[in-house]
């Protein structure tokens, strides 16, 4: 997701974009759900908004996957 986001916001897309086409956007595009209550979860946590500060992107505070803390 780091890569993605950075060559999107190089290639000049709005952090807001960059970021979503990078998580959220791609899972509705996909048409995934979103996060449902029984649902395996994998994601991501920063300690920071990613928006405001996308250089987070290269240092995730928590990473889930299939629902189990893996850092």
């Amino acid at each position: 997701m780091a890569a993605e986001s950075r060559h999107l916001l190089d290639a000049g897309l709005p952090a807001e974009e960059a970021v979503g086409a990078a998580s959220w956007v791609a899972r509705s595009w996909l048409g995934l759900p979103g996060l449902t209550e029984g649902a395996p979860a994998d994601l991501v946590a920063y300690d920071r908004d990613p928006v405001a500060h996308p250089e987070v992107l290269e240092h995730p505070a928590r990473i889930v996957l299939r629902g189990r803390v893996v850092r």
